[in-house]
């Protein structure tokens, strides 16, 4: 075998095996952070974390590793959110912001960087209201060209209908438009198909989380128990729904 063949064999034996590492690492990584979330466990979404780190050293698509780190990173602000650590949710949603904002300069028309910047700055609000002037509108600009780029991304009509659940209606939110958005999600959630295993493929039970939640607030029961089964039809081992959303829903209900 001629020397320069050998060097293209082993050059391409060596890229394979770099590609099988990335995929096998990511499909790994993403797998941990999306339990990690499910089972509210901080140190698997430490963990996960840590692997996407260890993963940008391999080089490959760069912007969409960044992209799991933000998301990570902003999962982590919601577990120390709902323990009212407001100190560190705040450094997780500076973190998430961070890695979020290099994936928009490496992929500048991935809609899914957007949202989540546009939800992390509207949970630095909801840490601090009164940052609701400078941050809201830096957050309804995020917003606006992630549906710019994602008019049907089910994750972004996800993220807006959360944003807007915590908006006032003065500003165009609310709980009726939030549930708008959210059903929404839905029907783009339905006709989703998420061609590469390594991209974002989450939110589909989240969307009927959030619906379920909306209507447990506003004294639907019926239909928020529908939305919360829909959630665990698609994901049953959603724990949030699971034990956290059902067991207040009963709680109100044997109140009422």
């Amino acid at each position: 075998m001629k020397p320069s063949i050998m060097i293209f064999l082993l050059g391409l034996g060596s890229f394979l095996s770099a590609q099988d590492t990335f995929t096998e690492k990511c499909l790994e990584a993403k797998s941990m952070l999306h339990h990690g979330y499910d089972t509210w466990n901080e140190p698997e979404l430490q963990e996960s974390l840590g692997l996407f780190q260890r993963i940008l050293n391999l080089n490959q698509e760069t912007w969409l590793v960044h992209y799991y780190i933000g998301l990570g990173h902003y999962r982590l602000s919601t577990v120390y959110m709902d323990r009212k650590d407001k100190e560190k949710a705040e450094q997780h949603l500076d973190e998430a912001i961070d890695h979020l904002e290099i994936c928009k300069k490496l992929n500048e028309t991935f809609p899914e960087s957007y949202a989540l910047i546009a939800s992390c700055l509207g949970n630095k609000i909801g840490l601090a209201p009164w940052k609701g002037m400078i941050l809201g509108p830096k957050s309804s600009a995020e917003m606006i060209r992630a549906l710019q780029y994602g008019p049907q991304n089910p994750r972004v009509w996800l993220m807006k209908g959360i944003n807007s659940k915590y908006s006032p209606k003065l500003f165009g939110g609310g709980k009726e438009k939030a549930l708008e958005e959210l059903k929404q999600a839905v029907v783009f959630f339905e006709a989703d198909s998420v061609a590469n295993p390594l991209y974002p493929s989450w939110g589909y039970d989240l969307a009927y989380a959030w619906i379920g939640i909306i209507h447990t607030e506003t004294g639907d029961f019926n239909s928020a128990q529908k939305a919360f089964e829909k959630g665990l039809e698609i994901y049953p081992q959603n724990g949030w729904i699971r034990h956290q959303l059902i067991p207040q829903l009963e709680k109100k209900q044997n109140e009422k």
